[in-house]
């Protein structure tokens, strides 16, 4: 690129329109996209952010190289299918709007980041898992109901952020290979497929505030997991298949209903931090101060006693306990 000059001013813009590939034009009380916008042939990256457009004109369509666009914090009740028309759009932000749904596609899309989080999202087309490229999409704080089918077969998909919405379960028939970060917290969630073990790639997995009693044995395929957070669920046990989770650094399994720890839990030796924080336990696996890494436990809200924990606390002198 030829100038990294971030433009702020379309008439400046306007004198010098070669030059011009980033325009930042946030904050400026719009409610409609500029007439003389398409002028700008060479505009790579444009943000429209925190106005107050409800629609985007024809006139965009013009801007044929562009690659990034901001429209977060606008009144958007309908998704912009003007973008369609954008052949070389990679990086969609549409968070903070009022859109309920992502229509169906009226061209090809080559999308690799869709954020469109704080919607009022309820359905995603099934035209959508034509979207193939497709790495990146935060779509938390909407009203799903489900998973759309439209999103369960996405092969470069990496980070997925579902959290707060209304779905009910981790259901079979995803195709998810490259994913590494799955949030998923804050729904109402309260079965995890077997089939999550087809997530063979996923490192974070946040699945914290939802109603799992149980997960299932086919965690253990998730062997590059390094963060699984477990917070606030139903659960009354952990299998002992998490002992293949090899890389774990963070297990998170506060407030829940845990009477026990699985032994193999010792086979953690990766693990830093391990959250047992209001749980049922009434004592500890002896197999513990195996977790020679571990830097952090926390062990309040249980009835465990106090002999138990100052024992733990001797054989791991280097283990912050809380």
């Amino acid at each position: 690129m030829a100038s990294s000059k971030i433009y702020s001013c379309l008439d400046k813009a306007l004198k010098e329109p070669d030059n011009v590939f980033t325009l930042d034009l946030s904050h400026q009380e719009l409610d409609r996209i500029p007439d003389d916008l398409n002028r700008l042939s060479k505009l790579v990256e444009l943000d429209l952010s925190s106005n107050e457009l409800i629609h985007l004109s024809p006139t965009i369509e013009d801007l044929q190289n562009l690659k990034i666009l901001w429209l977060t914090g606008n009144c958007f009740q309908d998704f912009p299918c003007e973008v369609f028309q954008l052949p070389n759009l990679e990086r969609l932000y549409l968070s903070y709007n009022k859109i309920e749904s992502l229509p169906e596609l009226t061209s090809s899309c080559s999308l690799t980041t869709l954020w469109i989080s704080h919607n009022n999202l309820q359905e995603i087309h099934s035209s959508w898992e034509q979207v193939s490229t497709l790495s990146s999409l935060i779509a938390s704080c909407n009203k799903l109901p489900i998973i759309p089918n439209s999103l369960r077969k996405l092969p470069q998909l990496i980070t997925l952020d579902l959290s707060e919405n209304h779905i009910c379960e981790i259901p079979d028939g995803l195709y998810w290979p490259q994913l590494k970060k799955l949030h998923i917290w804050n729904n109402h969630i309260t079965t995890v497929s077997h089939k999550i073990s087809g997530c063979c790639s996923l490192e974070e997995f946040d699945i914290s505030g939802n109603y799992l009693s149980s997960i299932p044995n086919e965690i253990n395929a998730l062997t590059n997991l390094k963060m699984f957070d477990l917070r606030k669920n139903k659960l009354k046990e952990i299998p002992s298949s998490i002992g293949d989770c090899k890389n774990l650094e963070n297990l998170l399994l506060s407030y829940n209903k845990l009477g026990s720890i699985p032994l193999r839990i010792s086979e953690l030796l990766n693990l830093k931090e391990l959250s047992l924080y209001n749980n049922d336990l009434s004592e500890l696996p002896p197999v513990l101060d195996k977790l020679c890494q571990l830097e952090e436990i926390s062990l309040q809200e249980n009835p465990i006693t106090k002999e138990s924990i100052e024992f733990l606390k001797q054989k791991l002198p280097h283990t912050y306990f809380h």
